[in-house]
């Protein structure tokens, strides 16, 4: 029977694939926030490209406790056991970074398009984009949907669904990234000790009892829907 635990208490890293950093190359950033900066990295060997998230110094620093091992822990268990065409691949994880200084790095798939927030920020200010017609916002929507109910499946919610965090491939399809705040209910408390998201898309329930389930990404997938 598994062990349910508070936010409080880190989890154990499951058996997730390591790599090993000195088989690929460092290329440009490609982005980032809070938690740390994406790097566009390539295979030494194999030539692919994927994107390498480095979690950012300032990230432990701000938050002295042990809630930035939890929320690392959580994410690479979660991304690991995902397997969804419209969620983000994990490939593996790096307990050292490039410099080999102890600094956590998540290997995941590269996807070429960015993120829907910036394109949405494009169209209202004027500019057009002609593949946004009817049919593909559908697509974009039906698409987040089916991901979101996968993670749903299996117990995982995401906790900070936005435009920001659905990135578009190579066909404009949607895929769900950033899982810095997932969790897993079937392990977890849903009752966590601090707000987690982004505020606009947190639904109100939330700011009083502290209480996720999946009913908060199904609010936050409605503002998405409505933006």
């Amino acid at each position: 029977e598994e062990e349910i635990v508070e936010d409080d208490q880190a989890p154990l890293l499951l058996d997730v694939k390591k790599i090993n950093l000195k088989d690929f190359l460092k290329l440009e950033s490609i982005g980032g926030g809070f938690s740390g900066t994406v790097f566009k990295i390539q295979s030494i060997k194999e030539k692919n490209i994927c994107a390498a998230k480095i979690i950012a110094n300032e990230f432990y620093e701000y938050m002295k406790n042990r809630k930035p091992a939890i929320l690392l822990t959580r994410e690479i268990n979660n991304l690991s056991r995902i397997n969804h065409p419209l969620i983000m691949r994990f490939i593996g994880y790096s307990p050292k970074d490039f410099y080999k200084k102890f600094r956590p790095v998540i290997v995941t798939e590269f996807i070429t398009n960015g993120d829907l927030e910036s394109i949405l920020e494009k169209e209202r200010s004027g500019i057009i984009m002609p593949f946004l017609n009817d049919t593909h916002r559908l697509i974009i929507i039906y698409g987040i949907a089916l991901a979101m109910s996968h993670l749903h499946s299996l117990n995982i919610i995401h906790r900070d669904l936005k435009p920001g965090n659905v990135l578009l491939d190579e066909y404009l399809f949607p895929k769900i990234a950033d899982f810095g705040f997932s969790k897993d209910l079937s392990i977890a408390s849903p009752k966590a000790s601090d707000t987690m998201g982004t505020p606009n898309f947190i639904a109100p329930e939330i700011f009083e009892d502290g209480i996720y389930t999946k009913a908060c990404d199904v609010y936050a997938f409605s503002i998405l829907v409505y933006e």
